[in-house]
């Protein structure tokens, strides 16, 4: 009883212990969250200014305050010349007239048509007397992929190395920040840029020059930083603390997988705002921060859907796990093996993976919240709002909206509603406890009945399935011999050997939908130079197609060698069916083909039977349906058809279930494939014409089963 004590009061201590180290950890969260609203004031909480915007190469910023109203983003229509390289073009009183009008920030892939080449971009900045007292400044989060700036004639920064071609260019995302000498004319600034890309997707000044007074771009940027290492320390001490979970308690891998989850995002947030850059500027280290960013970019929702799945995984489906699993793998592979500038161009891939296993992940919270899951509303919507963000940056960065990046804002929410769920969990895992601790030896009781009577109906259902099993395998015994039966007396009906005369080459191929069919053939030697070709498919499958092919056969061999009309075979049948069998309500199609190998006729009648083909001279004809189907009405009628044919002729005859099959798209063979199959083969021995469409039915279906029966037969006319 002591050691019993003992032990569940050290469970309760240590449960306790982490419930209050969750909600400190719920504090921390929250603290956060709020620093990073605060310190972004001019996006979330004061009242949007109208912005200058450039035309036609100028922007007019006189009378702007830039200490009261902050910098200002270089955006609009910049004079762009794609593809020519003079340092004249630097000289703020070159004429840019004639260049083209570019719109800034964006790629200049529209523009020239590809994302490799070079080029200048060229604007003017008309400014007052109080520009000047502001001690301007620019800033440069990056250009693709290497640039020189000037302004008024002189260099102010650069990254990389631009060239004219791979070989003489290096790139940067290095970011810059220059003040502005007072220079030249005092009203107006010329900003001049050499850019370059041969290593991107795509070209140009995809990212915003920003320009303004040295007080506020520095209050800006240090606030900027401070908030992205606010979110990475936030985001690495959540990695920390789930992967602690995990260790202490190695069965919970929802911990496990967001820890992972947490680590990759903080990478891939050191890859896009630029700190490997900044850690290392002396290295050129661009293919491998493109390779983190969008190996991180394809891993990281591949970890979150395991662990959203392990939280709730009565609502996720495997499949999409693994095809998520897949399909991540891949794109992470491919920057291993490939450049920027290659891999770059599937960057829509990766957004299309990002998007697709967002809303696949809040369909299935949806799920889980409708059904009541524990916590699910809470990650529902922290996750909604980050997949919102998620979107919203996409968007933005590809110039679709103007807004501004949300995602870390997004994340902190997230992780802020991730901190209640731990804090619920651990909460309700101590009530738990708690509970089990005051009525242990109850609740055994209780179980230990229920397992007793659980075992008890275990066993008397095991004893039951077993009987019901042996039943059900002597019912199959004798059901599979009855149809091994049944196959081998219609196998018997069915001619195997018969003399064909010298003028005919009989090839043939039938194969039942089960066992046993409802395909049936037949063929005769009338007279000495007329031979009878006799094919039937009935309807339906399996045994009653069998049993009525039986019947088929029996009624026509009383009627084959005496009646030497076709159609007349066909009349005949038809009323002995529609007097005596109507009521089964059975029907069946054929077509009889008589040869006249003495004069070289082919003498056929249809009984609704489909279009069978007539190789004659190298062209292929259609021998059409004539007819009803046997059985359907007492009232058909039937009329027969002579061909004349020639040595070298071919008859391909086959019942409906050749090209009434279907792939695994559920996509049918058709008559049309058919058809164009006979006609490319059609020069060939029937023999090798039946193998070719064998073969390509059998690759189109791959491995679905046959959905009926099927019979083909190829006649060479010697």
């Amino acid at each position: 009883m002591i050691v019993m004590y003992n032990h569940r009061h050290c469970a309760r201590n240590e449960i306790g212990t982490c419930k209050k180290n969750t909600r400190v950890l719920r504090k921390i969260c929250f603290i956060t969250f709020v620093c990073l609203l605060i310190l972004q004031p001019k996006t979330l909480f004061s009242e949007p200014h109208v912005f200058p915007v450039a035309h036609n190469g100028l922007i007019d910023l006189r009378g702007w305050n830039f200490l009261q109203e902050g910098s200002v983003e270089l955006n609009g229509f910049w004079k762009f010349l794609p593809d020519e390289d003079d340092m004249h073009f630097a000289d703020p009183d070159f004429d840019d007239s004639k260049w083209k009008n570019l719109k800034v920030p964006a790629y200049w892939n529209d523009v020239v048509g590809k994302g490799d080449g070079f080029g200048w971009y060229r604007l003017r900045v008309l400014v007052d007397d109080e520009f000047w007292k502001t001690k301007p400044c620019l800033y440069v989060k990056g250009v693709n992929t290497s640039y020189e700036l000037y302004v008024n004639g002189i260099q102010l920064m650069g990254a990389g190395i631009v060239g004219t071609n791979p070989v003489s260019a290096m790139p940067s995302l290095l970011p810059k920040f220059a003040n502005i000498p007072k220079q030249g004319k005092i009203h107006e600034i010329v900003v001049a840029l050499r850019v370059a890309n041969f290593f991107h997707r795509g070209g140009g000044m995809n990212k915003p020059l920003v320009l303004g007074a040295e007080q506020h771009v520095h209050h800006n940027l240090w606030t900027m930083d401070f908030s992205n290492a606010l979110m990475l320390g936030f985001i690495l001490m959540m990695g920390i603390y789930h992967i602690v979970l995990w260790l202490k308690r190695r069965e919970d891998f929802a911990s496990m997988w967001f820890s992972i989850f947490c680590f990759i995002i903080f990478i891939h947030t050191l890859a896009i705002d630029n700190y490997f850059e900044r850690f290392f500027p002396e290295i050129n280290i661009y293919e491998f921060r493109f390779k983190i960013e969008y190996m991180s970019l394809a891993i990281s929702w591949v970890t979150f859907a395991f662990f959203v799945q392990h939280l709730f995984p009565r609502e996720f489906d495997r499949r999409f796990i693994l095809s998520l699993l897949i399909l991540g793998i891949l794109l992470a592979v491919l920057p291993l093996f490939t450049k920027a500038r290659f891999y770059s161009h599937f960057v829509m891939l990766y957004n299309i993976l990002l998007v697709g296993a967002g809303i696949w992940i809040v369909a299935a919270l949806i799920v889980a919240s409708v059904r009541k899951r524990d916590d699910a509303v809470f990650v529902l919507f922290g996750f909604f709002v980050l997949l919102l963000t998620v979107v919203n940056d996409i968007l933005h960065n590809h110039h679709v909206i103007q807004t501004f990046f949300m995602s870390q804002y997004g994340l902190g929410g997230f992780l802020f509603f991730q901190s209640i769920v731990l804090s619920v969990r651990f909460s309700r895992a101590f009530r738990t406890a708690e509970y089990l601790s005051q009525s242990l030896n109850a609740e055994v009781q209780i179980k230990t009945e229920e397992l007793r009577l659980q075992t008890q109906a275990a066993i008397a259902a095991k004893e039951e399935i077993e009987r019901s099993i042996k039943q059900i395998e002597a019912l199959n015994e004798r059901m599979t011999r009855e149809l091994m039966l049944a196959k081998q007396v219609h196998d018997r009906i069915v001619p195997k050997v018969a003399v064909i005369p010298k003028y005919l080459q009989l090839h043939i191929v039938s194969r039942p939908y089960m066992a046993v069919g409802g395909d049936y053939y037949d063929f005769i030697q009338m007279d000495d130079k007329i031979t009878r070709i006799f094919l039937v498919d009935t309807m339906g499958h399996g045994v009653s197609a069998s049993l009525m092919t039986m019947l088929i056969k029996s009624e026509y061999d009383k009627i084959k060698l005496y009646m030497k009309n076709p159609a007349d075979v066909f009349q005949t049948m038809n009323n002995f069916f529609s007097d005596n069998y109507k009521s089964f309500r059975t029907f069946f199609t054929g077509i009889i083909v008589d040869v006249d190998g003495n004069n070289n006729y082919l003498t056929f009648a249809s009984a609704g039977h489909h279009e069978q083909f007539f190789v004659t001279q190298n062209k292929l004809l259609a021998l059409e349906r004539m007819g009803r189907a046997v059985g359907i009405s007492k009232d058909s009628s039937y009329q027969t058809v002579t061909l004349k044919y020639q040595s070298g002729d071919k008859l391909i005859l086959f019942t409906d279930g050749l090209f009434e099959e279907f792939n695994l798209k559920r996509e049918e063979f058709g008559i049309d494939r058919l058809k164009r199959s006979i006609e490319e083969y059609k020069s060939h021995q029937g023999k090798i014409i039946v193998e070719r469409l064998i073969s390509q039915l059998e690759d189109y279906i791959i491995e679905e089963q046959l959905n009926d029966d099927m019979t083909i037969i190829a006649i060479d006319l010697l």
